[in-house]
């Protein structure tokens, strides 16, 4: 259990561009960590620990459409770093977190920084007003919605990309040549 929880918390990420494939994945993670928890009759719920919240580990976005961005180097600016550092440690704290009031609280704080961060962007990089509002209104927390836009340093941090990725070609029909 603690080598899955690790792995899921530090390794692991997820993108389709169906909300339902995302929530299908954080399942198939909640069994995968559920049967390997010990359980005691003794204890509270069985002694089986609370899961973690995987909405801000798998995400609904379209990975063949990136962030229309002006600069590259959109993110390198230290008060946008210091910003990035908070909502880092805001989703850390939300992948944790038990309570309905805990999570609601990182809810409104990501939010928060989502908006200081988007407008910081505006100012300081000269970003145009709809793509901070795109990155702004991103909300990793709705399960129903899915970003028209894949955006991994916005949406997990990550700047030089991903080490290993698993994917599956788009799926589309071909109609056979008449004879």
């Amino acid at each position: 259990y603690g080598r899955k929880l690790y792995l899921i918390e530090n390794c692991i990420y997820g993108v389709d561009r169906q909300p339902i494939a995302v929530q299908i994945a954080k399942l198939r993670f909640f069994i995968s960590l559920i049967v390997d928890q010990k359980t005691n009759l003794n204890k509270d719920n069985l002694g089986v620990r609370p899961l973690p919240n995987l909405e801000t580990k798998f995400v609904a976005a379209n990975t063949l459409i990136s962030l229309e961005k002006e600069n590259d180097n959109l993110f390198t600016n230290p008060h946008i770093e210091k910003k990035k550092e908070e909502l880092k440690k805001v989703r850390h704290d939300y992948f944790e977190a038990r309570t309905p009031k805990r999570k609601e609280n990182c809810r409104k704080k990501d939010k928060q920084l989502r908006e200081e961060l988007a407008e910081l962007l505006i100012d300081e990089h000269n970003l145009q007003p709809a793509t901070a509002k795109k990155l702004a209104s991103w909300d990793p927390y709705d399960q129903n919605a899915s970003a028209q836009f894949f955006e991994p340093e916005w949406m997990f941090g990550f700047k030089d990309g991903f080490q290993i990725v698993i994917g599956n070609p788009p799926y589309f029909n071909v109609k056979p040549n008449s004879v």
